[in-house]
């Protein structure tokens, strides 16, 4: 079952390859992938209860030369898991993607109802928030599902 008092947004920058090709193996494949928080994000990621399933947006984002532009969204399910990687703590987002966008308008609708400011909203080096209004959430699958 899904918490849906609120849901995690996840920034990506687009040159990050790796994470990219994760969240499409997830999509593509209906597979469990895992994101590695950084010390920062684990700040925000406190807040949350482990094991509890929320709903997870990314946003892949270009840097157009200091203004953020996103380009695609993917939406799904995950939740947060304490591990140990090398005798450090490690705080994990474990997430299953079930839709994608890159439709500007779907997008653009998205960002301005949750009023996230991509370079300001993420602190320094941070790329990890939540939004609760869930709201927004459903209306941006609804807008995916009937733009496919």
């Amino acid at each position: 079952m899904v918490d849906k008092n609120e849901f995690i947004i996840v920034k990506v920058l687009e040159d990050n390859k790796s994470i990219i090709k994760y969240i499409n193996e997830s999509k593509n494949n209906q597979e469990e992938r895992f994101y590695i928080l950084n010390d920062k994000d684990n700040n925000t990621a406190l807040v949350f209860d482990v094991d509890v399933n929320k709903n997870v947006i990314f946003i892949i984002f270009k840097n157009d030369n200091g203004d953020y532009c996103p380009i695609q969204i993917f939406a799904g399910v995950g939740y947060f898991v304490d591990t140990i990687y090398n005798s450090n703590p490690q705080k994990r987002l474990c997430y299953t993607i079930s839709n994608e966008t890159t439709s500007s308008l779907i997008i653009s609708n998205f960002v301005s109802s949750c009023g996230i400011d991509l370079k300001n909203d993420f602190k320094n080096s941070e790329y990890l928030t939540t939004e609760t209004s869930v709201k927004i959430y459903n209306k941006l699958l609804d807008s995916v599902r009937k733009y496919l």
